[in-house]
């Protein structure tokens, strides 16, 4: 295969040079006439049978994308062969070559004897190169898009010491961090997972802490793979450690002040072998945070006025390992288990007309245990993967009013799953097709006395088989999947037939994607319930035994054109699921119940775009959201407005990030919410000749997002609440890294993988 192409991105760097200087323009062309003369004359491998030479810039650990690489044997002709964007070249395993040699620009950065004998042989050089004070870095392509799964590659960032998962994704075209979720191109991301073939974990609190955890320096790359299995289109993520260095220890430590102080720790760990890999991600918070709500209830012309005033503390605790053992390149096992556990109360001033009440939930206990078993099996064409898993989870929250005690709610369930999959792809890669099946129980427990009466457990079953294929010839490819979806609990059965549809056309630099998908999203186990708890004197929360479950229909169109990213999707949901004020059957008592409150269809469109140059990075997002929405008794019409702006500059040591956030004046179904102007800011600074990094951050610095106002309107109630929560925050953090490893030498030719020594 002949590699003939410049990247954009190294097009424009060209330019530039071009641009800087007119007295070194005859230099810089006769370099560029030789890159380009270099990549007509040069030839990568792609078969399977071959060895992988990739080339590390020895500072940045990033890729050297156009650096030449002779290959010398004395029976036969040298090899040239030019990097791709990756820093990467394969090599035929006939090939035995006795010396390599790696020249940037006309400049030889090594010359020396080799035998290349490993799967992947890694070269390190400086690839910074001065011609009148002009430098020429390597350029890369951040994210590799497929049909299927999208692959960043995370060395091929401009990392800053110590920055952690949480910090780069935001820098990736379609990633959306909000609270505890994660989305990607409009669509949820439901779990990541360590390692090709790991175990999936769901995303929520815990989760996030783990990727605030694990540090982006023992990150090789993050794959975004669409899953087969799922309500809708969803994503997973990918994290592929590095293995390169034998031991890594990377712990920190912050404090930070909004109204309260609260702390925060963490601590990754990596023990690598040769064919074992073991992983321990520890981190804990103390937390102690402030609320206000007022809200004013209009119900058939009766106004009720509610304030409440919460100080709550908190501390949790989590725990994960994962170890993968790989004797082969066909089979690897591997265990995951997983524990968190928190522990807090929360007092809370009830203001109601002339009635005061004082609120005492303690404690709030919440525990979470989760054990896993996963193999991994390939030979050939074909794939196994296969996981088990147990959770146990428990929580207890206990309430008194005025010093008398009135309701001990406690939940327990417990959670078996199995899941198998078998696919088989052609040679080349062009066409697949797949099996899976799973089964997940749920049996749920709620203890709710003595106020109200306990309800009997929910038991649920789920089965899940799907069957998928994949084809793509040329520029052009397709995926469908069909999901059977067969559920059983305590209050109803359902079946459900739910197809995908991919089709996608284009390369690298442009490409055009529509998509459709089908989904049923059934109501939880907390929806479910009848049991009410109290949250003043005259509100009260509920279940639904009658809520049913949503359907929904989307369909997508993806276009992208180099760094520019446009999505437009048209969705219709019906019965969609809101908690929603019930009656007032008892005098003045609010009672809020789950219900289905109506149907909805909207047009989202979404456009991002990546900016990248070298220090500097940027990744503008611009939604808009246009629906109607179709209640009991009347047709709304539905808005929304969002940009978010991150930034992240890096000089030498220091680095700069800027979170800029506007949400513009919105309706959502029922609730009409006012606009926020969110910043964040965080500077961090890696001291020299050491292993620790300061971090010196601030959160909603304007103090827009911690007043929240929102107001709900039915044909039977008005309801209006000013929300402002403990967000604004100030801190300090301190990271440390520390890694050990053996050099690997190759004849003589140091191929250096400690690079943190």
């Amino acid at each position: 295969m002949t590699n003939n192409r410049l990247t954009h991105k190294t097009l424009l760097s060209l330019r530039q040079l071009f641009d800087a200087n007119r007295s070194v323009a005859y230099l810089k062309l006769v370099a560029f006439l030789l890159l380009l003369l270099f990549n007509k004359g040069s030839f990568a491998q792609t078969r399977v049978d071959s060895l992988l030479i990739q080339i590390i810039n020895e500072d940045s650990i990033t890729p050297v994308a156009g650096a030449t690489i002779h290959l010398s044997n004395k029976g036969k002709e040298p090899l040239r062969l030019i990097t791709n964007e990756r820093g990467e070249v394969c090599v035929p395993t006939t090939y035995k070559a006795d010396s390599i040699q790696i020249t940037y620009w006309g400049k030889t950065m090594l010359h020396a004897a080799a035998r290349l004998t490993l799967s992947i042989n890694r070269f390190y050089i400086q690839s910074n190169l001065y011609l009148d004070n002009v430098t020429i870095t390597a350029n890369r392509q951040l994210v590799k898009r497929s049909l299927m799964q999208d692959v960043v590659q995370i060395k091929g960032v401009e990392l800053f010491k110590s920055d952690n998962a949480l910090d780069i994704l935001p820098l990736i075209p379609g990633v959306v961090i909000d609270e505890n979720r994660l989305s990607y191109f409009n669509h949820p991301i439901i779990g990541i997972r360590l390692g090709k073939g790991g175990v999936l974990k769901g995303i929520g609190a815990s989760t996030m802490k783990i990727l605030k955890a694990l540090r982006t320096e023992n990150i090789n790359d993050i794959t975004f793979k669409r899953r087969n299995q799922g309500q809708g289109i969803q994503y997973e993520i990918i994290i592929k450690t590095d293995h390169s260095v034998d031991v890594t220890l990377s712990p920190t430590l912050g404090a930070y002040m909004g109204k309260r102080a609260n702390a925060e720790a963490s601590l990754y760990s990596q023990f690598s072998t040769k064919h074992l890999n073991n992983i321990l991600m520890v981190s804990g918070d103390v937390l102690n945070k402030r609320k206000s709500e007022q809200s004013t209830y209009d119900i058939h012309s009766k106004q009720t006025q509610v304030d409440v005033d919460d100080a709550e503390h908190g501390k949790s605790l989590n725990l994960n390992y994962d170890a993968e053992w790989s004797p082969n390149d066909a089979f690897s096992a591997g265990i995951s288990s997983y524990y968190y556990t928190s522990w807090g109360q929360k007092s809370r001033n009830s203001y109601e007309g002339s009635t005061t009440a004082h609120f005492e939930y303690a404690p709030i206990t919440f525990e979470d245990v989760t054990g896993s078993l996963f193999f991994n099996w390939n030979k050939a064409n074909h794939s196994l993967h296969g996981e088990i898993s147990y959770n146990k989870s428990t929580s207890h929250t206990g309430l008194e009013v005025d010093g008398t005690f009135q309701q001990d709610i406690r939940q327990n369930s417990i959670s078996p799953n199995g899941f198998v999959e078998y696919s088989l792809v052609n040679k080349a890669q062009t066409a697949g097709i797949s099996a899976s099946f799973a089964y997940a129980h749920l049996r749920n427990a709620d203890i709710d006395r003595p106020t109200f009466a306990s309800q009997a457990p929910l038991k649920e079953h789920t089965f899940t088989p799907v069957i998928a294929a994949f084809w793509e010839k040329n520029k052009f490819g397709v995926h469908a999947a069909m999901q059977f979806e067969r559920n059983y609990n305590n209050f109803y059965s359902s079946s459900s037939w739910l197809p995908k549809l991919s089709l996608r056309y284009g390369g690298d630099a442009m490409s055009v994607e529509l998509d459709y998908a089908k989904s049923v999203n059934r109501p939880l186990a907390f929806m479910l319930t009848n049991n009410q708890t109290g949250q003043t004197g005259k509100l009260r929360t509920a279940g639904n035994t009658q809520l049913r479950p949503e359907e929904k229909h989307q369909m997508d169109l993806n276009l992208s054109w180099g760094d520019l990213y446009l999505t437009i999707s048209k969705l219709w949901v019906n019965d969609i699921a809101d908690l929603q004020l019930d009656n007032t059957a008892q005098s003045d008592t609010l009672l809020k119940r789950w219900q289905n409150v109506g149907r909805a269809s909207s047009w989202d469109f979404n456009v991002y775009y990546n900016l990248h140059y070298g220090w500097f990075y940027a990744n503008p997002h611009v939604s808009l959201n246009l629906g109607k929405f179709k209640g009991n008794a009347n047709l709304l019409n539905n808005y929304n407005f969002t940009l978010s702006l991150p930034l992240q500059a890096t000089f030498n040591n220091h680095k700069l990030s800027v979170d800029i956030e506007y949400l513009a004046h919105s309706k959502y179904y029922q609730t009409t919410t006012q606009p926020m102007f969110i910043l964040n800011l965080r500077y961090n600074i890696s001291i020299p000749k050491s292993s620790i990094t300061i971090v010196i951050f601030a959160r909603d610095v304007l103090n827009s997002m911690s007043i929240e106002k929102s107001t709900t309107q039915t044909a039977s109630y008005l309801s209006s609440t000013v929300l402002h929560k403990d967000k604004r925050l100030f801190g300090l953090s301190l990271a440390y890294s520390f890694s050990k490893g053996k050099q690997r030498n190759i004849n003589g030719v140091t191929n250096n993988q400690n690079r943190n020594k």
